[in-house]
Order: structure tokens, then C-alpha cells, then sequence
């Protein structure tokens, strides 16, 4: 860079909690829950790390509709059961 030129700064990312991604995490971690799998275990039968499992279940990620449908199959349960309920 040459001189006088400075290089904007960025401006810190910020998490947003939707509604949608926790309520998804919410319900991916109760039949989790009631399965007896750990992160661990549910992170591998739906190939994703469980630092992605912990993230998607307290809401700090979306995850994507592969990474959902991999989730339902390794919990054995439909795709509609982990959907948010909307709220009117």
C-alpha cells in the first residue's frame, strides 16, 4: 500500500438468533435428548463436526436444508418434527 492509503477496517460480524434457527436447534437438541445420543454421536452419523451440532443447536447457526435432512435421517424422525411451529 502506498502512503496515505489506509485500509478500511471491518466492522465486527454480529450473530443473529432468528426465531427459525433456534427453534430448529430447540427441537433438533430435544430428540436428541430423547434419543440418548450425544453431540458426538449425532454430529457423526450426519457427517457434520460437533462444533456445527453445538452451534445450530443454540441457535448461533442456520443450518442448511442438507445439513437439516442428514439430521433428521441420523435421528430417525421426519423433517416436518424439527420445522419451528409458526408463530400468528
Amino acid at each position: 500500500m502506498g502512503e496515505g492509503r489506509m485500509r478500511k477496517k471491518k466492522a465486527p460480524v454480529k450473530r443473529r438468533e432468528s426465531e427459525f434457527t433456534k427453534g430448529i436447534g430447540e427441537k433438533l437438541k430435544s430428540i436428541r435428548l430423547s434419543r440418548g445420543h450425544t453431540q458426538v454421536v449425532l454430529s457423526r452419523k450426519a457427517c457434520i463436526t460437533p462444533a456445527c451440532l453445538s452451534q445450530i443447536e443454540a441457535g448461533l447457526r442456520c443450518p442448511s436444508l442438507p445439513v437439516i435432512y442428514r439430521l433428521t435421517k441420523a435421528l430417525n424422525c421426519t423433517l416436518a418434527r424439527v420445522m419451528p411451529k409458526d408463530k400468528k
